[in-house]
């Protein structure tokens, strides 16, 4: 009955969308049904992993989607019709429905290439999962194949629900750009990494932070904010004995130290500007092997339940 309330709370929002909307204490209803909604993956028993973090990661998206809709950052056409509203809300990265025809066929043609790109995420990871990468190959191959293989399941899940989107009519946001061309820090945190998310920590908390010149420690509050939602995910995923506090915020808190750094280095001594792009992408490449087992790590109990799943398949 704990997996309803997301359901319940979405058809309440759907309900009152336009006071939230419009309403001079939108602000303090929005904060409320926030909380409820990051609240409600805790009323879950604990079962499934996947459920569990399906329900979890929606709630805070959907969080996101209250504060958008609270400050206006909805188009007028969406209020107007219930089912539009709700893919709208439904679906976490910024969507806008489209009136014309013409460009309805032009993003359905999108969709269609993402739902094609998440065949081709499919099969490498299931020559990922075939080899064992992530466990046989020595490091940095295995941490490549561990970093890959959390990417192609998260952003392949994306591309089908944004696909999905898309071929009904909507212009979807791309969440995911080409992480792994990424040359350097931010430019892998900045632009190309879950970009649903960076746009909102943008918004609300490094924008009205940097304010008076305090960039680096606004910078450092959205990394230190992003490490404890991940902590967050984590323990209403899996059970208490398999719980590894702190290793995700430790893992946000060195990316953001690292982000700081680099731009840093990029303002005062510009020597990123000498370096041929490959090189910058090798770097980062041995930058997230050298990381990136603090991010696994404590996802491990869900990454190896899907592996036993899908394992039998192979």
């Amino acid at each position: 009955m704990g997996a309803l309330l997301p359901l319940f709370l979405i058809a309440a929002v759907a309900a009152a969308r336009r006071s939230l909307h419009t309403s001079p204490h939108r602000r303090w209803w929005a904060y409320v049904v926030a909380t409820l909604f990051v609240l409600s993956p805790l009323a879950i028993e604990r079962g499934s992993i996947f459920l569990s973090a399906t329900v979890g990661g929606l709630a805070l998206a959907f969080s996101i989607k209250v504060s958008d809709l609270q400050t206006g950052r909805v188009d007028p056409g969406t209020l107007q019709s219930w089912w539009r509203f709700v893919v709208w809300f439904v679906i976490p990265p910024r969507t806008r429905w489209q009136d014309d025809a013409q460009a309805r066929k032009q993003v359905r043609r999108l969709g269609l290439r993402r739902w094609a790109r998440l065949g081709c995420k499919a099969m490498l990871l299931l020559v990922l999962l075939r080899l064992d990468a992530r466990h046989v190959w020595p490091w940095p191959l295995g941490a490549w194949a561990a970093a890959f293989q959390v990417y192609f399941i998260i952003s392949g899940f994306s591309d089908l629900v944004t696909g999905t989107s898309m071929l009904v009519g909507f212009d979807t946001q791309e969440v995911f750009a080409a992480p792994f061309l990424a040359r350097s820090p931010p430019d892998f945190w900045g632009g190309r990494w879950n970009l649903f998310v960076s746009d909102f920590f943008r918004r609300h908390i490094f924008r009205p932070l940097a304010k008076g010149g305090h960039t680096f420690a606004a910078a450092f509050a959205v990394f230190l904010l992003s490490g404890l939602a991940h902590e967050y995910l984590v323990f209403v995923c899996v059970s208490r004995d398999q719980f590894l506090p702190g290793l995700m915020t430790a893992f946000f808190v060195i990316q953001g130290l690292a982000v700081i750094a680099a731009t840093w280095l990029r303002a005062h001594l510009r020597p990123i500007f000498f370096v041929p792009t490959p090189l910058k992408i090798a770097a980062h490449f041995f930058w997230m092997a050298a990381t990136v087992w603090l991010f696994i790590k404590p996802l491990d109990p869900g990454i190896t339940e899907f592996e036993r799943l899908v394992r039998p398949l192979l």
